[in-house]
């Protein structure tokens, strides 16, 4: 078990695997093309694109250069499910010209007030237009609403809640068959833990084998470890993202914990992703190759990259 450490304690771990590191690489000459070796195939379950953040196009042929397997493009504000298709037949034309593999592109749906909150004639929609992910509500769910000082009551009457006393509601019910009956990604969002609990046993009942809680180390979402070894056992994935750990949005999170979490829970219950996209972050394939960069340091191993960067995510999209 990992025992309980402040952020003095993280850092000095990371700073020890640091030092390791460098001193073994020291006379090592670097070429940063190289480095770009690191993201051949992988995928990204969580790109955000279009509506006001990175274009999907000029992602497309940018993962596609780096030699990426798969992108999934989620946007709070729209359906992404065009844009991927648009951004698809351009970089095949790019790649095809490059003599290059196109990355796979994918769109999904992120359930909000724009498409009538917890809606499953949304969800049937998106579905019909190739969606591969539909993310419960996420910055709109009450369980996010109280992290950022909203009293429970308020945030339920404001947010997406899918609990009714103990029970899931019935929108929820008919989504979550179908995304079985389709065979798609289904992520938790920003539920509360509750919730989480109460949507992964219900849809491990009926067969869904495709379920991820995003960047669970998140301030709006925070599993804590015990209920991330609950939340698999449930066959749920976790799904970590780079930008968790970016100054921006860390806080006092270190990612030496993300590793020995990674570690404890173990990487065949894990994915990796960027969650970039935004100005202010590093592009996509740029934010994935340092995620995996930082994870080593902090003792990852390519192994374990490897499950988590190609053989899981790549078996959720069903394109092994």
């Amino acid at each position: 078990m990992i025992a309980e450490k402040g952020q003095a304690g993280w850092e000095q771990k990371w700073r020890d695997g640091y030092k390791h590191v460098l001193n073994e690489l020291l006379n090592t000459p670097w070429d940063p093309r190289d480095d770009l070796k690191i993201l051949q195939d992988t995928c990204d379950l969580h790109v955000h694109a279009t509506s006001g953040r990175i274009d999907a196009t000029p992602l497309a042929i940018q993962a596609s250069a780096a030699g990426q397997k798969a992108i999934v493009l989620k946007s709070y504000h729209s359906l992404t499910m065009e844009p991927a298709r648009m951004a698809q037949e351009v970089v095949n034309a790019w790649a095809e010209e490059q003599k290059l593999r196109p990355v796979k592109v994918f769109g999904g749906i992120a359930l909000g007030p724009l498409f009538g909150g917890i809606n499953p004639y949304a969800v049937g929609l998106a579905i019909k237009f190739g969606a591969k992910c539909v993310w419960l509500p996420t910055v709109t769910a009450a369980g996010h609403l109280m992290k950022e000082g909203m009293s429970k009551e308020e945030a339920i009457k404001k947010g997406g809640y899918v609990l009714k006393g103990d029970s899931l509601i019935p929108e929820i019910i008919d989504i979550l068959n179908m995304v079985s009956e389709a065979d798609i990604i289904l992520s938790l969002g920003h539920l509360t833990i509750e919730e989480m609990f109460a949507v992964a046993e219900t849809a491990k009942s009926i067969g869904i084998k495709k379920i991820i809680e995003d960047h669970p180390h998140l301030g709006c979402v925070d599993v804590n470890l015990e209920n991330q070894k609950k939340l698999v056992k449930l066959g749920v994935y976790l799904n970590h993202g780079f930008a968790t750990f970016t100054p921006l949005f860390s806080g006092a999170i270190h990612i030496q914990r993300a590793a020995d979490e990674i570690k404890e829970v173990g990487a065949e219950h894990c994915t990796l992703c960027t969650d970039t996209g935004q100005v202010f972050n590093p592009p996509p394939p740029e934010s994935l190759r340092s995620f995996i960069r930082h994870l080593m340091v902090c003792g990852v191993s390519t192994e374990e990259i490897d499950v988590m960067c190609r053989k899981n995510p790549a078996k959720l999209l069903g394109i092994e």
